[in-house]
């Protein structure tokens, strides 16, 4: 049977963009707001209302200080997307049993100021190349001191060198034209691979969060020594339209993962088959752990 995914991939190929653009449109008219948004929101709300504009508080308990920049960005794990407050929840549960964590694609460090938050022994290595992201994320950290935090503005990546990668709000994208000339636009950035990082620092990740925009592939080879050792539990976002730019394709991530003996999970706690990674088309999110794991650890 042919899925769905693969005949909206077919059509995205053959159809010409006034087409796609007319059916987007149609789309726009006829979307109605997520209800999970409304009553997410309302929750937060009544966390926040009486805490001062430089704190926030994510989850009950969980209240930290922001840098302005931040506030926004860290509401889409409050209430803004469904799938991002699926994540973070999930995180949360999952932090529990942790104690190193590694941030790829840090950004504004929401995910390791939650890993390190209250628990005076967790640490966490903080990976952000982007220019605009990382004095945020080095503010952050400032002011919330009691948060075990190393950042470096690096990229993960396959190998050592630099990489042409290109502004999409504060991410950094990378670009398969790596002869580009820096730019406004395009910035060229250190890259080193995790394993060669967590060899330097004597840090053995118990946890990693992967979120590189499209570099998904490169990043996984280059800490594969790291995580055949430690043989840690990862969250991956998977960009397929950037995977695409960049002349790969989903089911080569899906290939190594299973090179690793690694099994993706969905945040809901089941089990993924490779066929269905590979059909998909937009961004999403999938929890990898060795295939030897017998009990999910959201679960235990």
């Amino acid at each position: 049977m042919i899925s769905t995914n693969k005949i909206k991939k077919s059509l995205k190929l053959m159809l010409p963009i006034s087409v796609l653009d007319r059916v987007q449109s149609l789309r726009r008219h006829w979307w109605k707001p997520d209800p999970r948004i409304a009553a997410a929101k309302e929750n937060f709300m009544e966390l926040n209302h009486s805490l001062p504009s430089g704190r926030i508080a994510m989850r009950p308990g969980i209240v930290w200080n922001v840098d302005p920049q931040s506030k926004n960005p860290f509401t889409w794990f409050c209430y803004q997307s469904p799938e991002m407050v699926t994540e973070f929840d999930f995180f949360l549960r999952i932090r529990a049993s942790r104690m190193r964590f590694l941030d790829l694609g840090a950004n504004h460090g929401v995910f390791s100021l939650a890993f390190t938050f209250g628990r005076p022994a967790a640490k966490a290595l903080a990976m952000d190349p982007s220019p605009l992201a990382f004095p945020i994320l080095q503010n952050n950290l400032r002011l919330n001191p009691q948060c075990h935090i190393t950042p470096l503005q690096v990229a993960a990546g396959g190998g050592s060198g630099n990489l042409r990668m290109k502004l999409n709000w504060h991410h950094l994208e990378v670009i398969r034209d790596q002869n580009a000339v820096e730019s406004d636009q395009i910035k060229i950035v250190p890259v080193r691979t995790v394993d060669s990082i967590c060899e330097e620092y004597n840090f053995e990740p118990d946890l990693i969060k992967i979120d590189v925009e499209g570099h998904e592939l490169a990043a996984l080879q280059g800490m594969e020594k790291t995580l055949r050792k430690s043989s840690a539990e990862f969250f991956l976002e998977i960009h397929p339209e950037l995977i695409s730019e960049l002349g790969y394709r989903v089911s080569d991530i899906a290939n190594y993962l299973h090179e690793l003996d690694y099994e993706p999970w969905n945040l809901q706690g089941q089990k993924l088959s490779f066929s269905w990674v590979n059909d998909q088309i937009h961004v999403f999110w999938v929890f990898c752990r060795p295939a030897h794991t017998s009990v999910l650890s959201a679960q235990k």
